[in-house]
């Protein structure tokens, strides 16, 4: 059976079935299957994962042994190897560190959408959405859905627009108990992604036989309206020659998204009308305004599901710059096997402005908080996770004894720092940049760094742990590293904190 694969792989199959093996029984259960791919972040659907496992479960007892799982890897090995043809979805890729054989992971695969929306059709369909939500709460309830319809003279039937609203109100799941209060505006979205509707200006003209099959007088009365005929003695004719659909049901929701009232509403008014209370707030105490709300409202969320970091992204929010120390200095290169020097000058007190490490306060320098990322990134290098624990002596026996002086050091490899001990015993996780080339000026930052928060610094950001205390867990790697040892005056120098 294992013929064809090597010690490696077999060793690499066997470590992956002991990490979702999570009770270690021998066996993998479908809950620790599911435990274990979103624990790796993947998100498949449950119906995804039950698939998978049914597929490798050969013997049907509800669990997946050993043998059971060498056969699914191989047949994953060999579906992953094989060329794929070019009209196939997407396949979501995991980064991996090398050592690791990715192509053996399971892959998940995400069907593409028929029709790719721009920011332009995606408004046009929000206005129409809200038109379709008179009371405002972010659902369009059945009824409010056959009243616009049948406002905007579509003429479709009751049994049609059920059908009409079911399809659109299934096209995404709601995870709430909400679920069944109506569509949301990303069921609508979902749903003008996915429906075969046709694209503006094509043509395509049917037969007279074909208009004498139409036996629904609603449809019929439906077509009249999407082309502007007029019903009398010659309907069949006009409608015959100038009828460019295939559905009925579908041409009726991408004409009511193009019509002419839609495009030119206002989104912010629909919003303010929405949020008049809250559009132009203000309290106000003896003719004095105490609380106001100049900016108005900045954003309207509907109803739907969102990651965390989508609902709290700020992009109409300048980058923020940390508080930091700019000084001149002068970098002079070591020699072969000798630190390099980074010279301050005689004025410099050595005291440095302090921040708290956030995402936006690290990005200055290159670098973020872990937690606030599901981006993957490469690890080019094999790395080790430690705890290190920092004595109250640290500094001045080592760093300024054994260790030879302060100083920045920059890496390839990357770096993950997280302190475990409260944060304001925890010392200082110092990141600076030079502001040229020549290395004649630099900006330094001490931060403080939450508890349990992680700093990802990847590879080429100057930095300094020289500063910590308490227990920190570090990721880092036994890569070369380029120090520059921080004097003043030809002696060491020790930075200070505000």
């Amino acid at each position: 059976m294992s013929a064809e694969l090597s010690q490696d792989d077999l060793d690499y199959i066997d470590s992956m079935f002991d990490s979702i093996d999570i009770n270690q029984d021998g066996s993998i259960s479908l809950r620790e299957l599911t435990k274990s791919m979103k624990d790796k972040g993947n998100s498949p659907r449950n119906q995804e994962i039950q698939k998978m496992f049914e597929e490798a479960d050969m013997d049907g007892d509800g669990e997946i042994d050993w043998s059971e799982f060498l056969d699914m890897t191989k047949r994953r090995m060999k579906s992953a190897n094989a060329p794929e043809p070019t009209n196939q979805p997407e396949t979501m890729k995991r980064v991996e560190p090398k050592g690791f054989k990715p192509q053996k992971t399971p892959k998940v695969t995400v069907d593409q959408p028929k029709n790719v929306l721009d920011t332009k059709k995606k408004t046009e369909i929000l206005k129409m959405f809200n038109r379709m939500d008179p009371n405002g709460n972010g659902f369009v309830e059945k009824k409010e859905f056959e009243e616009y319809l049948d406002t905007q003279g579509t003429h479709l039937s009751k049994e049609r627009m059920a059908q009409l609203y079911k399809s659109i109100s299934e096209s995404t799941t709601l995870d709430s108990v909400m679920e069944e209060s109506g569509i949301t505006f990303q069921d609508m979205i979902k749903y003008f992604e996915n429906e075969d509707i046709l694209e503006d200006n094509v043509e395509i003209n049917i037969g007279q036989d074909k208009l004498e099959s139409i036996d629904d007088i609603a449809e019929y009365f439906a077509m009249a309206n999407l082309t502007g005929t007029q019903l009398d003695s010659s309907s069949h004719l006009t409608l015959a020659n100038g009828i460019s659909r295939k559905d009925t049901v579908k041409e009726t929701m991408k004409d009511l998204v193009s019509r002419k009232t839609i495009m030119k509403a206002n989104l912010g008014d629909q919003s303010k009308k929405r949020w008049q209370p809250f559009a132009s707030f203000k309290r106000r105490v003896d003719r004095k305004t105490v609380m106001s709300s100049p900016s108005g409202i900045i954003r309207d969320y509907l109803p739907g599901n969102y990651s965390m970091a989508d609902i709290a992204k700020f992009d109409d929010l300048p980058p923020i710059k940390p508080v930091r120390t700019i000084v001149q200095c002068q970098w002079v290169q070591g020699e072969a096997g000798k630190p390099s020097k980074l010279i301050f000058p005689d004025n410099f007190s050595g005291e440095l402005e302090t921040d708290i490490a956030t995402s936006e306060t690290l990005a200055y320098y290159g670098a973020y908080l872990a937690e606030s990322t599901n981006e993957n990134f490469a690890l080019d290098s094999r790395h080790v996770l430690q705890d290190f624990t920092y004595g109250n002596d640290y500094f001045e026996t080592w760093v300024l004894g054994g260790g030879g002086g302060a100083a920045l050091e920059t890496h390839n490899f990357s770096h993950l720092d997280c302190p475990l001990t409260p944060m304001k015993k925890s010392g200082y996780f110092v990141m600076a940049k030079f502001v040229d080339d020549a290395r004649t000026s630099i900006e330094i930052t001490a931060f403080q760094v939450p508890t349990r928060h992680t700093i990802y610094t990847p590879g080429g950001v100057v930095h300094s742990n020289n500063y910590l205390k308490g227990t920190w867990r570090t990721m880092l790697a036994d890569g070369p590293i380029d120090e520059g040892k921080i004097e003043k005056n030809g002696q060491p120098l020790r930075f200070t904190f505000k």
